[in-house]
């Protein structure tokens, strides 16, 4: 399930943070991807800009995806999604990017990356990048999303929710019943 809280912008802009640009929440103007808004990011200077969400707590070893979905209003930009894995203090740990490509013009395009948590990794942000935009430019996003894609078979069978889950999640071969 999705991790991140109010990844298409529906009420406002909270769990958001900047960098060289405003965030808001339009419910006009381009079409909308999905729901009934967008965040448009209008650069504030003319060097990457990014939004970044709040930090998710991740576990270790798990394989994770992260996608957004870019418009841009006039000129096309080289966009990215990244994961920012962290440790429990906050400090980045690593970071793995997502292809970088152009946003369009006249249609959504959607830019994914999938990582593993490192070893010491506790939470994760997710970075939506637009690549040196003019001052005043804007970007709109939408559709932010990250998740666990692997999620782990539960190791000690003990804790599976019932019989019938532990003996499915066991590898141990199923008993013969004469």
């Amino acid at each position: 399930s999705d991790l991140i809280t109010n990844g298409g912008f529906e009420v406002d802009t909270s769990g958001w943070t900047t960098s060289n640009c405003v965030l808001a929440r339009i419910t006009s103007g381009p079409t909308i991807y999905a729901g009934t808004a967008v965040g448009r990011m209008t650069a504030s200077s003319a060097a990457d800009m990014y939004i970044e969400s709040s930090a998710m707590n991740v576990v270790a070893g798990g394989e994770y995806t992260a996608m957004f979905a870019v418009l841009t209003a006039v000129t096309k930009r080289d966009t990215r999604i990244d994961i920012r894995w962290l440790d429990s203090a906050g400090a980045l740990i690593s970071t793995t990017s997502g292809m970088a490509g152009n946003d369009f013009v006249d249609e959504w395009r959607t830019f994914t990356t999938i990582g593993t948590a490192p070893a010491t990794a506790e939470t994760a942000v997710v970075r939506g990048y637009v690549v040196v935009p003019a001052n005043t430019e804007q970007h709109y996003v939408d559709a932010i999303y990250f998740s666990r894609t692997n999620p782990q078979i539960i190791s000690d069978l003990a804790t599976a929710p019932s019989p019938y889950a532990r003996l499915v999640m066991s590898s141990a071969p199923l008993p013969l019943i004469e």
